[in-house]
């Protein structure tokens, strides 16, 4: 149940990650964030005409975002190329795994993120002590814009858009992967958290393919 928990809230890096563009933007070790101009807080409460500014804008960003990202790994391994086919999707991660960080919490945080909740769930709120550091973030929400792509390269079914509701759904109102068997739909973001807390257990150079072709039997 805690490492269940763990990823729940994991997967709301993009809207923590967010936050922090708007607030001013980060320049970490040289690898510059996304900073979406339409986005507004809470997530799940942007009208209809915010989602589709956001949607557009994200989308225009994607291609600069895979060289940006591929530029950066480059730095110091050459060999790795992300011309979308599934098995670069191994070599990204066998790349990506030694460069996932965590630092602490504050207790600032700590305490924002027990607000509202039962005393039992805050007991084991504090006892997540840490986070992602901010590039790891970056790098993560690069890499889910680049599965999706190689996904969509190799599965034209599969596309982008976005979902406005159930306001509980994973990924309401920004881009997430739809195109699955059963109207199913999929926030790539939720799929590399998954995968990093995965391999932070235990190293695997295939789990993002894996992942990849789990998906890609869905479809």
């Amino acid at each position: 149940m805690y490492k269940f928990i763990k990823l729940y809230l994991r997967a709301e890096n993009y809207a923590q990650l967010s936050k922090i563009r708007n607030d001013g933007g980060v320049d970490m070790t040289g690898y510059p964030i996304m900073e979406p101009p339409f986005l507004s807080f809470p997530i799940e409460e942007m009208k209809k005409k915010q989602v589709e500014q956001h949607f557009n804008w994200y989308m225009a960003q994607i291609e600069g975002r895979i060289k940006q990202l591929n530029d950066f790994i480059n730095l110091e391994k050459k060999d790795v190329v992300l011309d979308k086919t599934p098995e670069s999707l191994i070599d990204l991660w066998e790349w990506f795994q030694e460069h996932i960080e965590y630092e602490d919490k504050t207790e600032e945080e700590i305490n924002k993120s027990c607000e509202g909740k039962p005393e039992w769930f805050q007991e084991i709120l504090r006892q997540d002590t840490k986070k992602m550091t901010l590039l790891t973030m970056a790098l993560a929400e690069d890499i889910a814009i680049y599965f999706s792509e190689t996904m969509i390269h190799n599965h034209p079914q599969v596309h982008w858009g976005y979902l406005m509701k159930p306001k509980k759904l994973d990924g309401v109102n920004i881009p997430i992967l739809l195109g699955f068997k059963g109207n199913d739909c999929v926030n790539p973001r939720t799929l590399i958290t998954v995968c990093i807390y995965k391999t932070t257990e235990k190293k695997n150079k295939y789990k993002l393919y894996e992942v990849y072709n789990i998906w890609v039997n869905n479809i």
